[in-house]
């Protein structure tokens, strides 16, 4: 499914363009994931929803699959949602 979402996505964008965490009017979103244009939000939304990991949220949202540039920063909101679950 994604692979053609994937395809059409990496066309209109190269590895220096990749996740530079566009500020939308919203300060507190951003854009995560410019290949599959993924907000913070939406990654937020589905680790809620249940997506425990980043293979879940990658086959969910579709990030990590581009130019992978988001994996780090996707990892890091994955474990900042656990540790606020745990710690609360």
């Amino acid at each position: 499914m994604y692979k053609v979402i994937l395809k059409d996505r990496m066309s209109c964008c190269n590895k220096n363009q990749c996740c530079q965490n566009q500020v939308t009017s919203n300060s507190q979103d951003y854009l995560v994931c410019t290949c599959m244009g993924v907000m913070k939000s939406d990654i937020l939304e589905a680790i809620d929803q249940g997506a425990d990991s980043f293979e879940a949220l990658s086959e969910e949202l579709g990030v990590g699959t581009g130019c992978s540039t988001c994996v780090e920063e996707v990892q890091q909101l994955l474990a900042q949602k656990k540790q606020k679950c745990c710690s609360s």
